[in-house]
């Protein structure tokens, strides 16, 4: 069971997921696409994917912002579509959850803009952590650990520490080598297949044929036999049934290049004293052609993780999210007690300190000031923890080198509007928030009058006289 009622949800272009005390309530694609006036996500997007290419978006969770997909949308708008339709579905409002995201995905920026999208679907959020720190619940003694997984359009290798628990090192992304291009390689060796058997079918004649082969091959990919003997694919079309031998060879050429690319950045990290132990995520592993290149490596181990490890990882530790003003993502966990299994007895609290941290630090609680990770140019040591981002209502703003300038009402004004026009000017000086403006004068601080000379601290709460209040909370790395 969830203490508390937490929802945890692991997001990424390759999978959205959500896992409840109940188990795995949803997952899907993190895919979007336009039919007609329709938008449709998830495995409706994928069946639809190969017969309108150019109106599917396969990437808005990787590069959340503002950007605009081909139908106008921005992926903000999108990733705030399909988090919601799946929380409403299948939660509370306001329910805690925590949220699991790719080590490489956001900056401090999308961190919050992230924040803001699940705060807006009614989520509260109590921590974010990067899945391979999560998904991995077992120490591997002796090797120098590497967690492999396959996203929708790279191939992500983690180095992980394993002292005194789990630690994200660093992440390496082997760009354009993910679920697409593999896919991508395989409909070709399923073309060739085709062509040659004797019921003869041109995969690529049409959006409808190559849409039917697609999904044949990755709806229910044919893994029982792809590693050693090759499967037999199956597609009807038109009311007809075609088929054709997919020898294992071809699951071997469909993942060569994404092979290649792994074994160049083995042979680099190699040369420690430890051996290198791989652990692969569960698609990596569903992958037919790759575990057997892999076991081919030489100096190097191998293990697989079941599906959805990096929930069930970040359920067994779910004592160690508490509710904290400053949401963190977290790169540095405890081992959950037990090896991880979701009827573990409770967790010891993660030790979230920074890389580096003093003997003195250890041994406080798990849960150090959000002081200790703020942005160059932050307030000296003693000064109360820094905000980096103020919320107003359902909009969150980051906190930068420019001030920011808002209406009375708390309504942002644009990058180049003058100052004189602004009711209120939040302003870093110093790595400290100040607060000032015709609008600000009269307010409160948290019930007690406001004094504009002073700086703001984490988790403070300004009440206008307007009736608009200003949240000042974080979102930090934490370990980064």
């Amino acid at each position: 069971m969830n203490p508390d009622g937490v929802h945890l949800i692991s997001i990424s272009d390759a999978q959205l997921a959500l896992l409840g005390s109940d188990g795995v309530l949803h997952s899907e694609p993190g895919a979007a696409i336009t039919v007609g006036k329709q938008l449709l996500f998830g495995r409706d997007a994928t069946r639809a994917l190969r017969r309108r290419p150019r109106a599917a978006v396969r990437s808005f969770w990787s590069e959340l912002g503002h950007e605009q997909s081909a139908d106008g949308q921005s992926h903000a708008e999108l990733a705030h579509a399909q988090l919601g339709a799946l929380w409403r579905s299948k939660a509370s409002p306001d329910d805690p959850a925590v949220l699991i995201v790719p080590p490489y995905y956001f900056d401090r920026d999308q961190l919050g803009l992230l924040l803001g999208i699940a705060e807006d679907c009614g989520i509260r959020v109590r921590a974010m952590v990067e899945s391979p720190v999560a998904a991995s619940c077992e120490p591997w003694p002796d090797v120098a650990l590497l967690h492999l997984e396959l996203d929708e359009n790279d191939c992500v290798l983690t180095l992980l520490d394993q002292e005194e628990g789990v630690r994200r090192r660093e992440c390496r992304v082997l760009a354009d080598h993910g679920l697409w291009r593999y896919r991508e390689a395989l409909l070709q060796q399923a073309s060739r297949a085709f062509l040659t058997s004797p019921t003869r079918f041109d995969v690529f004649g049409s959006g409808d044929s190559e849409q039917a082969v697609f999904d044949a091959l990755f709806e229910a990919p044919p893994t029982a036999s792809g590693e050693s003997e090759g499967c037999m694919l199956s597609v009807v079309y038109r009311g007809r049934r075609y088929e054709a031998p997919l020898e294992a060879s071809a699951f071997e050429t469909a993942a060569a290049k994404l092979v290649q690319a792994i074994r160049g950045f083995v042979a680099r990290a190699g040369g420690a004293a430890a051996p290198l132990g791989i652990q692969l995520g569960a698609r990596a592993a569903a992958l037919p052609g790759l575990v057997a290149a892999l076991q081919n490596l030489d100096a190097a181990k191998l293990r697989c993780l079941p599906p959805n490890a990096d929930l069930e990882g970040a359920r067994a530790r779910l004592a160690s999210f508490g509710p904290d003003e400053a949401v963190r993502l977290l790169t540095t966990l405890s081992w959950p007690t037990g090896g991880g299994r979701a009827e573990a007895s409770r967790p010891q609290s993660a030790d979230r300190r920074r890389p580096g941290a003093a003997p003195a630090e250890r041994a406080e609680a798990a849960r150090p000031q959000s002081a200790d990770r703020r942005r160059p140019g932050a307030a000296p040591a003693g000064a109360a923890p820094t905000p980096t981002h103020l919320r107003v209502g359902d909009l969150l703003h980051a906190l930068g080198a420019n001030p920011l300038l808002l209406e009375a009402t708390g309504q942002p004004l644009p990058a180049k509007a003058k100052q004189s026009a602004a009711g209120l000017e939040v302003s870093l000086r110093a790595g400290q928030v100040f607060l000032n403006g015709e609008a600000a004068r009269a307010a409160e601080r948290n019930g007690k009058t406001f004094d504009p000379a002073q700086p703001l601290a984490l988790g403070d709460r300004i009440a206008l006289k307007t009736g608009v209040e200003l949240h000042f909370v974080a979102v930090t790395r934490d370990g980064a």
